[in-house]
């Protein structure tokens, strides 16, 4: 259809605008996007009316990309009730990486590594006073964990432009 938008929710965007914008038709505008929302669950049932409200979501606006199509996808996301930013699809990469996607798979290593702990202290073998002090301490870890928390760590450092201002993000550490 002419004057199609077409846009993603994925967290990675280099290689989403390599993937996909070739392949559109030229009456198509490819406008990348991730909203930066979700819990543990995921798939089809997670989902719930208010997952995007108060939530980020960032836009990758390239250098020709259309202004009418990036102030549609801005309203769309706004009103979701997302926090919309813009910034550029490399230096959203970077952020995401090193705030969301390392910290990940750090996090997937602890929990193995927590689980094999626990694993080894609830055998015969440890001492009951060793197993006590793991189960609180591992207990304490686990309240610690609030996802607003660290949502606000991983944007906490950086400030963005308003939805107002659809240009080129600036941000500071």
């Amino acid at each position: 259809k002419q004057g199609a938008i077409v846009t993603d929710v994925g967290s990675v965007k280099q290689a989403a605008i390599r993937a996909v914008k070739p392949r559109l038709p030229a009456h198509a505008r490819w406008l990348a996007g991730h909203p930066v929302a979700g819990t543990e669950n995921s798939g089809p049932d997670a989902g719930f009316a208010a997952l995007f409200k108060g939530r980020w979501c960032i836009l990758t606006f390239e250098a020709d990309s259309d202004p009418e199509a990036q102030a549609k996808v801005n309203a769309m996301w706004t009103a979701f009730g997302s926090n919309v930013v813009t910034m550029d699809a490399e230096h959203h990469d970077l952020v995401l990486a090193i705030t969301s996607h390392l910290p990940h798979l750090i996090a997937y290593n602890i929990v193995g590594t927590a689980t094999d702990l626990e694993t080894t202290l609830q055998s015969a073998a440890a001492p009951p006073d060793v197993r006590s002090r793991a189960q609180q301490f591992l207990a304490e870890v686990e309240k610690r964990q609030s996802p607003s928390r660290i949502e606000g760590e991983i944007f906490g450092g950086f400030r963005y432009q308003s939805n107002a201002n659809l240009g080129p993000a600036t941000s500071s550490v």
